[in-house]
Formats: structure tokens, sequence, C-alpha cells
């Protein structure tokens, strides 16, 4: 963690010097397929010779994997029903009960799962193997001889410090004239002290947020105090504590006599970011053009304030926040486009039309976590020329049955295929089920640590390997940005947001 903090640190120096003298579900539940228990009691011996006959009818059918994958991993060749280092695959499912009408209905619920275009033949490559042809690249007009402060610029263009004055200056004296008609406006008060901010003070003032990111204190009045152990001179010499404090509490995105209540039909719940938000979603999408691979999953901006789209989120570092969906570079963990979410019912298809649309045409491959994954979705992105790998819940809507239900012994997988897609579940501590259009019933034998055994091998699907890669880019942009957050307590929940 720490070289990699020392990697990304800004040079803040150049930023401050310029700042300063010149930011539906698609669940269905589980369908109990009703098998009827006909073992009778005066047919023990029947049905004891009936669990023979099934064992030694359900014979496993076992493919080879294909040999040359571009990577430099290892493929081991499994055959049979020997194990070769922890692995089997079956590209077929055998039946969970041993009764003859279970037999019957296994057989019916494999029929229909063929009827719906699902094969238990295992495809070592998917039918159609499109190639991405893009380039990635930077689009803003910058290049290596560019300096920092430019590239700060980009997404903190002139036309920010003009919205930013304009709507701080408009708070300001909005709230000035409701303390006056109320008779409150008292002397010596912020309010009453106030002069309308100019650009090159907001400047000052961010450079000063900056300076909070890189030396972490406990409040806002230990960066002005001048006692020994804790003194820093930088705040104390660009901006008055007061007049820093006159700033935060003022500053403004929007004009507050435009919001419309929760009751109006044109209700923005987050109207108090809305217009620099848009602005900063064109800058990201239009300043850089990604790899192939790209990640779509939650990011969580921590407050515990009052908010009704406040959000609970036990697998992230800040549990209790505001939730944004974000497509980012999964090698870069650059955000692409954010949609945030603001308590409202979008379905899962139309988020995720709204993160990919720039990206539809290109082959792009799109990795994201059950919560997203479906075969319906698999379909849709398949439609628009850009491949899913993801991991599925098991009652997702369309998956085979069989293939769902089959037991498997650790380190076995099975596969089933309906024409580009791929459903591949493989036993490790547990099931695991993921969805691909990239893949086929390929896997690979590579080095894992196990706690007090050491450096063994075992095989793993190449869909869960390629998953485990490059499903990071937003948890790297989350990573990026705990390096520089400005940890402040506030009751308004889009500063949170923008600090």
């Amino acid at each position: 963690m720490a070289s990699a903090r020392r990697s990304w640190r800004l040079d803040s120096k150049e930023i401050f010097d310029v700042l300063v003298n010149d930011v539906d579900s698609d669940i269905e539940e589980d369908p109990e397929i009703q098998i009827e228990e006909v073992i009778q009691d005066l047919h023990e011996v029947v049905s004891v010779q009936d669990h023979e006959n099934d064992d030694a009818d359900m014979s496993e059918n076992v493919s080879e994997p294909e040999q040359g994958r571009s990577r430099g991993r290892s493929r081991p060749t499994l055959r049979g029903r020997t194990r070769s280092r922890g692995g089997r695959v079956r590209s077929g499912a055998r039946s969970t009960t041993r009764c003859s009408s279970g037999r019957h209905a296994s057989t019916s619920i494999r029929e229909m799962d063929e009827a719906n275009g699902w094969s238990y033949e295992a495809v070592q490559q998917p039918p159609e193997n499109p190639v991405f042809q893009e380039i990635s690249r930077v689009l803003a007009p910058i290049d290596e001889n560019s300096s920092l402060f430019d590239c700060f610029s980009i997404f903190f263009p002139d036309s920010f410090w003009k919205l930013l004055k304009t709507e701080t200056n408009r708070y300001a004296a909005q709230m000035k004239a409701k303390q006056t008609r109320q008779g409150i406006l008292k002397p010596g008060t912020m309010l009453y002290q106030w002069k309308p901010v100019t650009k090159q003070e907001l400047k000052t003032f961010f450079s000063v947020v900056i300076h909070m990111t890189l030396v972490q204190k406990e409040s806002f009045d230990s960066y002005w105090s001048t006692r020994e152990i804790i003194e820093t001179s930088f705040a104390r010499k660009h901006m008055n504590r007061n007049r820093f404090r006159a700033i935060y509490s003022c500053l403004h995105l929007n004009d507050n006599s435009n919001y419309k209540p929760r009751n109006d039909p044109e209700y923005d719940a987050f109207f108090k970011l809305r217009p620099y938000f848009d602005e900063l979603c064109f800058l990201c999408e239009n300043s850089f053009y990604p790899n192939e691979n790209l990640t779509i999953d939650e990011g969580t901006c921590g407050f515990r304030g009052r908010v009704h789209f406040r959000v609970y989120n036990k697998d992230k570092p800040d549990k209790y926040g505001m939730k944004v969906y974000m497509l980012c570079d999964a090698e870069t963990g650059y955000i692409l486009r954010m949609v945030p979410y603001v308590g409202d019912s979008k379905s899962v298809e139309t988020i995720i039309a709204e993160l990919s649309e720039p990206y539809f045409g290109k082959w792009h491959t799109i990795y994201m976590d059950r919560f997203f994954t479906s075969p319906t979705i698999a379909d849709l992105l398949w439609l628009k020329e850009t491949r899913t790998v993801g991991t599925v819940m098991a009652n997702r809507r369309g998956l085979p049955q069989v293939w769902r239900q089959q037991p498997l012994e650790k380190a076995e997988m099975a596969f089933c295929h309906r024409g580009n897609l791929t459903a591949c579940k493989w036993k490790d501590k547990r099931d695991v089920l993921m969805l691909t259009t990239k893949h086929g019933a390929s896997w690979t034998e590579v080095d894992t640590k196990a706690k007090g055994v050491g450096v063994t091998k075992k095989v793993k699907p190449d869909c869960i390997l390629d998953y485990n890669h490059y499903k990071i880019g937003v948890n790297l942009n989350d990573q990026y940005v705990s390096y520089y957050s400005l940890n402040r307590k506030s009751m308004k929940w889009w500063k949170k947001n923008v600090f």
C-alpha cells in the first residue's frame, strides 16, 4: 500500500502554486421441482438395484482442453473419470434422485433446457470470437510535456470556477437576505461580514483543501494552529481561517430557487450536484478511450447523515453512504461513466445501458458481479456487440435447470452452452456460477498458495481466471480516492460527494 501511495501521490506543489497565483429483478424463486418419492418399503431390494443401474448408466462425458492459450499457463489433460491434480469435468448432468420417476423428471427438465437452446455438449471455443480493434488513448489536449496542473484543469475547467463563484455568491446573498427578514442577522457573524468570493479566492480555497488531503489532521482548525507539534504554515499563509470557513459554509453548485419538491414530477434528488456532475461525466468520457476490458460495479461515498437515498453495504469500507454505479477501465481504474442511485427503481438493464452506451459496437468485454449478471443482460450486450463475463445468482431466470442443480465435488466443473453464451459451474469451497460470452469450456492449471501447504496446483476455468484479473476497475479507483479523501463530518450530503 505504501509503495502504491508513493507512486500515485501528486506533486502538489505545482498545483498549489498555480491555484494560488492564478474540481427488476430478473430473479425468480428457485422452482421446486416436485419429484415423487416412489420407493416403497415392500420393494427395497428393487430400489437398491435401481440405484446400481443408475450409477452404471450415468457415465460422465469428459473433454480435453484446447492447447496453446496465449497466456503463459500450463494446461492439464483430464480424461475419463480419473482426476488429474484435482479436476474433472462434466459436460452433462446427472440426476440428483435415484428413483425411476426422478430419472424421468431429470430427463424432462433436460429436454426443457434443450428446447430453450441450451446444449450440454462441451464446446472449447465460442462459435464467434470477434476481435477488439480500438486503441486505448488519451483524448484530452495534453501530451508528455503537459504539467500536472494541465491535467488538473481537464476536470476543473474555467466553466467550473465560474459556476462555483456564481452559485456560492448567490447562496450567501439568499441566506443573508433571509436572516435579515427574520431579524436574526447579528453583527460579527459570518454572513454579516460576508464579502463576494472571487475566482482567485476559490482556487486558493481548493489549494488548501488539497493540502488537507495530503496532511491529515484532526480538524479544520488544526491547520491554522501555531502549536509547534502540529503546526503547518501552508493554510495560514494563503487564507484566513474564518474566510476559509465562510467559503466552505456557503459553497454551492446550483440555484436553490430552482429546486423542485419531492412531489413534483420534475423533482431531481441529485439537484444540488447536477450541473457539475453532468459536466464531470462528459469530461471523463471524452478525455480517455479505454482498453478492451471494462468493469461495472458500485461505489459508495460514506455518509451517515439524513438523506433518503442513503444505503447500507456491508462489503464496502464505508458501510453507510450514497451509492454510485460506475463504469471503469479495468487496467487503470479510470472512471468512464457514472449513474447515481437516488432511491429510484431503475432496472439493471437501464443502468447497464446508460453506463455502456458509448462503448457499444466495439466488442469491449464488461466484467460485472452477480447483482448485474443474468442471461438477459448477456443477450442484450451481445446484440450490442459487447461481451460479458460475470458471476451469476443461481436463481436467475433463464439458466439451465439441470446444470444449476447438478451436484459437484471439489475442483469439478460443468459447462452448458447456448449460442455464444457459456454457463460455467465450478466447485471450490462452494459452487461458483459464471456466465460468459467470451469463453468456452476451457480451463488452466495454475499455482495457488494454500495455508500450511505452500504452493499447489489447481485447475480453474479460464472465465474465472479472467474475472479475478479484470474485475478490479472500480476497486482500483476506490483505492486511489482513499489516498486523498477529505474525511470531515458534514450534514450536507453533496459536500461529501464533492470532497
